[in-house]
């Protein structure tokens, strides 16, 4: 068993740190953690068996809770995540150096270079 001053300071850390990725990201699973960890301290609370049941019951409980989310935060992840099928389409779209509007001016342009120096004159009007 670790001793109480290095356990207290690992748990300060590690909440910290979940609760600092929480509010940036906010995966239900960091809430869970940062909630989760504190509670190992409360095993210095009480040396009664039964408490020690029931308080290894509850962090068995976190424990699968925070398993269910994290699965379900990473299967929401990957629904935003665009796949890798998708991302290759749109880049070949976005690859498409055509403007529709400058091909419809080049459609309506006369080849002619008379007739190009009027149908200027025409649009500038």
């Amino acid at each position: 068993m670790l001793p109480i001053i290095i356990h207290i300071a690992a748990v300060v850390v590690i909440t910290a740190l979940f609760i600092i990725g929480y509010i940036r990201q906010r995966y239900l699973y960091q809430l869970l953690f940062a909630i989760w960890a504190p509670t190992t301290l409360l095993r210095y609370l009480s040396n009664n068996k039964i408490y020690l049941i029931v308080l290894g019951v509850v962090q068995l409980l976190m424990f699968f809770l925070v398993i269910f989310a994290l699965f379900r935060g990473r299967k929401e992840f990957d629904k935003d995540e665009p796949s890798e099928a998708a991302r290759e389409e749109n880049s070949l779209v976005d690859e498409d150096p055509a403007d529709p509007v400058e091909e419809k001016l080049a459609e309506q342009e006369p080849e002619d270079p008379a007739a190009s120096i009027q149908w200027e004159n025409e649009q500038n009007s």
